[in-house]
């Protein structure tokens, strides 16, 4: 054990007494973590597939395929949604996305009609079709998707809950 232990030092007395040897030590690693990280750097989502399918074409629907678009997405609309679904089975698109209407309740009183309501976007639901074989991307473009739309519903809230506030400032009116 002695013996293991003195060939083990004089190892390494020869390996720090050249300098050569040092700089090796000390730039190999950073060297290789540069290279990696370079390679490796490039793995964003870009150019993703996308087809949407809406039952009817609206002021919603352009902005949202707008917004996909400014987020690097290569969109297509899809004449049926069987059509969608299946570009996707057949990997010709990454993901499909239905734009679905759907009801908003909101009380009478707040003289907010269901054409403003979808004209801002409120009374639609998204709803994404995937591949869920490649699981090393489809979660990545499903959080590009909502992050796509969060962004978009983010907008909508802010426009909708100061039409809200004003709606209810005048019901409040009226009251008084």
């Amino acid at each position: 054990m002695l013996k293991v232990i003195s060939i083990i030092k004089k190892n390494f007395l020869i390996i720090f007494h050249s300098k050569l040897s040092s700089l090796i030590l000390i730039l190999g690693p950073i060297l290789l973590i540069i290279i990696i990280g370079i390679g490796l750097g490039g793995t964003g989502l870009r150019d993703i597939n996308a087809n949407i399918y809406t039952e009817e074409k609206s002021e919603f629907s352009d902005a949202f395929i707008e917004n996909l678009r400014a987020r690097s997405f290569i969109v297509e609309e899809s004449s049926s949604l069987q059509q969608c679904i299946n570009d996707v089975r057949t990997a010709d698109k990454n993901i499909c996305i239905e734009l679905k209407k759907s009801e908003v309740a909101i009380p009478k009183e707040f003289n907010i009609t269901q054409e403003e309501i979808r004209k801002s976007g409120l009374g639609y639901s998204v709803i994404l079709h995937a591949d869920f074989s490649k699981q090393r991307i489809v979660y990545g473009i499903i959080n590009s998707v909502q992050i796509a739309v969060n962004d978009f519903s983010s907008r909508i809230r802010e426009g909708m809950s100061f039409k809200l506030k004003n709606s209810l400032q005048d019901y409040d009116d009226k009251l008084e």
